[in-house]
């Protein structure tokens, strides 16, 4: 069986195991803290991304709606496992520990199960073990809230416990009485009542103790007082020991039975201890966490590292607490063929932190921990990782600095496995002859290579800067280095090897402009000449940096500038478009009411006879179609194209109909029986073509003109009459007047019996009958229509 492969110098090196200590140390159960500090470190993916997946719904939940593990949780530790023996009584503060534990349980999945929903991987942990409600009510009747066995555990202990306290009142209330008494004829040592044996007693003066009749219980250490037990209260506190040792009895027999109910259900208490370890070692992994943006990277099948914004968490908290920033890492391996980067830069500018920070973060990845970082990291599953990290000499083994750095290569190499394991060196083989230690060092990484490993190396050899730039399997980096301050950034710059700049940093700490000018003429041209390029390089790299801050903050104030002013071009036209509609809505409205006092009018006007309502009737017409005048067009709903055949909706009137003939600004509609000439701006696409063999009876009904509230039909023959009230009603219906006058004669009473028979035929009529006397009387029909 395969398995993570490191030691325990790796994971104190990469900060893992004092990461594991901080975390144990916010956890509430025994078994939860020890379960962090044995983290298994995985190799399934499934299980990894499982893990990760648990732990920051964990975090969103404590985020978002609270904690969930509470700090009164507790595990079976310390309860003796004899409990689960048949017969056997347990224990009550071992009891205590079971009610503890499925009250828990209880609180804790009515709280999960309430946002399922938002975080179902929380909700597969409680594995569908349901509260044990009848076991939790069977220790709250048992036990009160102080864990002691209470009253209502049984009938009978509660009427032992009323007689104890009876008898307790009498035995104080006469105590007191005693005591009084005694103290007024001086006979006692004290003025309060004591317990020698379990016995309330009186403390009297050794002369005096055959005053008192009873049971002498204890003397003082000086002889002169005696404890005497009254033989008055004898008696009642040998009642009060009955019923004390009843009340034990009774006690013992109600945790019987209870000790029984609780083995019922030992598997599902066993279960409820697992899964509240569980959720509490991943509740503290969580709340570690709380202070970090963290993210679950993917998971790379090949070994590719992609650390975007990656924080060492342990360095973060330490420099948050000294109120300084951290900066964030970004940092790409493997995406270019490569196995290996080589780091070359300043002491101090930041190459540990970044070799420790991708070391620690792959551990936590692979102990099912999402990480410190931005979204877009990605890390592969390694089959183990090994650090050579800091000064391995050690004076009780003999060790040199560079003897402890040897052996620690050397057990990486017989350690780890021949396939997918990272790599992370410090500074390797230094503190030895620089010739011989670089030639090693080369040597070193070429069987790291052949050997598929994968890591990080740092070094201020400038023959390994040269040997990565040639090797397909490495690439230089550096930390990006501040020419003009002489300070880290602490920036990780892939492809270009960093410069160590010892002069310089020496100069910057105020060493002799003197020494440092000879010691640059010992250089030699050649490499004084590669110094001098290197501080060049790094400085025109950054300004290129610089430059290109400049630019992208320069296209992103662009954007933003662009993004405003289309915002303020689009809430322009929004807020025309509003103005327009608000005035259209308006003049409409005031047409709508102008055309009810046009028919309200009229119909005063007809009252007097002396009145020419058709002079009037022209008038008011007038000032109609000048309002409609003023109506703004309607924008961005240019009139449809219509063909004979298609099915429309009339939108002023929201009846559906079919289209007969059409030009370019109206159409003739059959809508119910009636052919209707429409503009088209009033025409929507109602449905699919209708079959073509219609053919118009009549002539259209033209809408495009406005109607008067009155029809003259007489001296016309019925069927005369007819056609021209089918005109005359659908312009009125169409122009939405409420109601219409149609004068039809007194006469025979043919044509008005035909024009109301026609009527109650029309389904847009709402009703009709004939005039009042000052309107006509039978001569006239007044017709009101559907709204």
């Amino acid at each position: 069986m395969s398995f993570f492969r490191t030691n325990s110098e790796t994971l104190r090196q990469l900060e893992f195991t004092e990461l594991l200590h901080r975390i144990s140390d916010m956890t509430v159960t025994v078994k939860g803290r020890q379960r962090i500090l044995d983290s298994e470190i995985l190799l399934a993916p499934d299980q990894i991304a499982t893990s990760m997946a648990q732990v920051f719904e964990s975090w969103k939940m404590i985020k978002e709606v609270g904690p969930f593990v509470q700090e009164s949780w507790k595990d079976l530790t310390g309860v003796d496992s004899s409990w689960t023996i048949q017969g056997k009584v347990i224990p009550i503060e071992h009891l205590l520990v079971l009610k503890n534990l499925s009250e828990s349980h209880d609180q804790v999945y009515r709280r999960i199960s309430e946002y399922q929903a938002s975080y179902p991987a929380l909700f597969i942990l409680l594995n569908g073990l349901m509260p044990i409600t009848g076991l939790i009510k069977a220790f709250r009747r048992v036990f009160d809230d102080l864990g002691e066995v209470s009253d209502s555990a049984s009938a009978d202990l509660a009427e032992i416990r009323r007689e104890i306290r009876r008898i307790q009142a009498r035995i104080t209330t006469r105590s007191q009485q005693m005591l009084d008494s005694f103290s007024k004829e001086k006979v006692l040592g004290g003025q309060q009542l004591t317990i020698r044996n379990g016995r309330l007693v009186l403390p009297v003066l050794a002369e005096h103790k055959r005053k008192i009749k009873g049971f002498i219980h204890d003397i003082s250490g000086s002889g002169q007082t005696v404890f005497i037990e009254p033989q008055e209260l004898v008696d009642l506190n040998n009642d009060l020991q009955e019923h004390r040792s009843e009340e034990k009895k009774e006690i013992h027999r109600i945790l019987s039975v209870l000790s029984e109910d609780v083995r019922h259900y030992a598997s599902e208490l066993k279960q409820i201890e697992s899964i509240l370890v569980s959720l509490d070692q991943i509740h503290a992994r969580a709340g570690f966490l709380l202070d970090f943006t963290i993210m679950i990277p993917g998971l790379s099948a090949k070994p590719e590292w992609n650390l975007c914004r990656a924080v060492h968490p342990l360095l973060f908290l330490s420099r948050k607490e000294k109120g300084l920033k951290t900066i964030p890492l970004d940092l790409q391996l493997g995406n270019e063929g490569e196995q290996f980067i080589i780091i070359s830069g300043p002491n101090a500018g930041g190459k540990s932190v970044a070799m420790k920070t991708a070391g620690l973060l792959q551990l936590m990845v692979q102990s099912g921990m999402p990480v410190p970082a931005a979204e877009g990291s990605v890390f592969p599953v390694m089959t183990g990782v090994f650090s050579v990290i800091g000064d391995s000499q050690s004076i009780s083994d003999d060790l040199s600095s560079f003897s402890g750095h040897i052996r620690a290569i050397r057990e990486v190499l017989v350690s780890a496995d021949l396939d997918g394991t990272l790599v992370l060196v410090d500074e390797i083989c230094s503190g030895t002859d620089p010739v011989e230690g670089q030639a090693l060092a080369i040597e070193l990484i070429e069987t790291f290579i052949r050997r598929n490993f994968y890591g990080i190396v740092t070094s201020h050899f400038p023959g390994l800067k040269s040997f990565a730039h040639d090797h397909p399997g490495l690439k230089n980096g550096s930390m990006v280095f501040d020419t003009e301050r002489l300070v880290p950034t602490y920036e990780f710059r892939k492809g270009i090897p960093g410069s160590s700049f010892a002069l310089e940093l020496a100069g910057r700490m105020q060493l002799d402009d003197h020494l440092i000018r000879q010691a640059r003429e010992r250089l030699g041209p050649v490499n004084a000449g590669i110094e001098k390029l290197n501080f060049e390089l790094e400085s025109r790299l950054n300004d290129l940096n610089q430059k290109t801050i400049e630019l992208e903050k320069a296209i992103s104030e662009a954007r933003k500038q662009e993004t405003r002013f289309s915002e303020a071009s689009r809430d322009f036209r929004n807020k025309e478009k509003e103005l327009k509609n608000s005035l259209k809505n308006q003049l409409q409205n005031e047409l709508e009411s102008l055309r009810r006092q046009i028919f309200h009018q009229l119909e005063e006007l007809k009252k007097e006879r002396h009145i020419d309502f058709v002079k009037a009737e022209k008038t008011l017409t007038l000032e109609v179609e000048k309002r409609e005048k003023l109506l703004p067009p309607t924008e961005n709903q240019p009139a449809i194209q219509v063909k004979p055949g298609e099915k429309v909706r009339v939108k002023s009137t929201s009846r559906n109909g079919e289209v007969i003939s059409a030009d370019d600004q109206s159409a003739v509609v059959l809508v119910g029986n009636f052919k209707l000439k429409i503009p088209l701006a009033d025409l929507e696409k109602a449905g699919k073509e209708a079959p073509k063999n219609l053919q118009p009876t009549s002539s259209p009904v033209d809408f495009t003109v406005d109607t008067a509230s009155e029809i003259h039909l007489l001296g016309l023959t019925v069927h005369e009459a007819l056609d021209r009230l089918d005109f005359y009603l659908s312009k009125a219906y169409y122009h939405k007047l409420p109601s219409v006058r149609v004068v039809h004669g007194k006469g025979t009473g043919a044509l008005r019996k035909a024009v109301q028979q026609h009527l109650s035929k029309l389904d847009y009529v709402d009703s009709f009958q004939l005039g009042e006397w000052f309107e006509g009387s039978t001569g006239v029909t007044v017709v009101k229509f559907r709204k």
